[in-house]
């Protein structure tokens, strides 16, 4: 579970309850102190994905799979962003980036950083999963939320929806 306030990133035990902070990383805290750093997490084997909103950038940092620690430091993929939230694409090696803001759904390479608008026009886009295993590589839902720049502005036309978005397999 994310800390958006300290940076950092709990381990919460369903199990037994209770909590733990396994670490904090100085690439999630949020210089402003407006406690909006790291937000969207996945683990893919041993590596933590995050975004932090407050500086614009999507990272990762090795984790160790049995402690949830961090080992070694964060590397940015891509910055210059406005980040929401993110899905994994594993198998081709792509985050898709909801980028809120702008209205749109950015494929990012996990090995260069590099990323093109993937899907444009989304009003408002907030996360984005594959529906299961299955359909990885097909098809992925982006959850929006009915526009930012409309709901800044007091004109509020759309309700929040869940888009699908088709992803071709290679």
């Amino acid at each position: 579970m994310v800390d958006q306030a300290l940076g950092g990133i709990w381990a919460v035990s369903i199990i037994h309850g209770g909590a733990e902070l396994l670490f904090t990383d100085e690439s999630m805290i949020d210089p402003k102190s407006s406690d909006q750093g790291v937000n969207g997490i996945r683990v893919v084997g041993d590596t933590l994905y995050f975004n932090n909103p407050s500086i614009g950038t999507f990272s990762r940092i090795t984790i160790d799979p049995s402690s949830g620690c961090k080992v070694g430091n964060a590397t940015v993929i891509s910055s210059g962003l406005e980040p929401d939230d993110f899905e994994i694409d594993e198998y081709q090696r792509f985050a898709y980036l909801t980028n809120g803001p702008e209205n749109q759904l950015l494929q990012i390479d996990l090995s260069t950083g590099l990323y093109s608008i993937f899907a444009d026009d989304l009003p408002g886009p907030t996360t984005a999963r594959w529906i299961s295993k299955k359909e990885r590589g097909k098809a992925l839902y982006v959850a929006t939320t009915g526009g930012y720049p409309g709901w800044l502005s007091g004109n509020v036309t759309l309700g929040g929806a869940i888009y699908e978005v088709s992803v071709k397999a290679y």
